[in-house]
């Protein structure tokens, strides 16, 4: 027992940085064995996807079950480290704390340092399949830390996976499509000037003549 849950607590520190081919079998087989992995494609270049993932304080306005989200910890490029979340999951509310590591704008990692949640690590690949086409792989491992049936547990995990990169695509795309319409708009805006601007200096050589 003792074993399994310090070799489960090395994997939450170290096992999802970067998956080298190299790690051991054991830690291997710990993960594959509880680990749920889902992807989507979202209509949004890879930062687009990356930064919409990463500004946490939005997380209740489009994350299902996120009631409220504070950052405690930050980066010197504004990034959250340590990140406090009071969400719902396997149908009870927790408040947890998070810590992040990334690699902008490829990947972020995460694993519950604190709170309701015995185990809980993360992952988010954005691999880019175009200037504003992602593929984004999420990679969930979840210990709720009180008794439950382990068929239940992964597909509860599953639907939170789901859930989460559905959200996540909406958000992403809606937030893309905002900015293109205001970049068209603008675009407009200063074609439009510069329509009256000529259409003024034709009327004035007009009149010259």
């Amino acid at each position: 027992r003792q074993a399994t849950v310090a070799r489960s607590d090395s994997s939450t520190r170290s096992i999802w940085r970067l998956y080298p081919a190299q790690k051991q079998a054991s830690e291997e087989e710990v993960c594959s064995a509880e680990q749920v992995e889902q992807s989507i494609i979202i209509e949004a270049s890879a930062e687009d996807c990356f930064l919409a993932a990463t500004r946490y304080e939005d997380y209740p306005k489009w994350a299902a079950g996120m009631k409220d989200v504070k950052v405690l910890e930050k980066r010197s490029d504004g990034l959250g480290v340590v990140v406090e979340f009071v969400m719902g999951i396997f149908g009870m509310t927790t408040r947890n704390k998070m810590k992040y590591e990334y690699r902008r704008p490829h990947s972020m990692n995460w694993h519950v340092t604190e709170g309701g949640i015995k185990e809980l690590v993360g992952r988010y690949d954005f691999v880019p399949l175009g200037p504003e086409r992602t593929k984004v792989v999420y990679k969930l491992r979840v210990e709720p830390g009180f008794p439950f049936p382990q068929l239940l547990k992964k597909a509860t995990s599953r639907a939170v996976a789901s859930a989460a990169l559905n959200d996540l695509k909406r958000w992403t795309e809606s937030k893309a499509r905002a900015a293109s319409v205001a970049i068209t708009s603008s675009v407009s805006e200063e074609s439009e000037e510069n329509s009256e601007v000529s259409t003024e200096a034709v009327r004035h050589l007009v009149a010259l003549c």
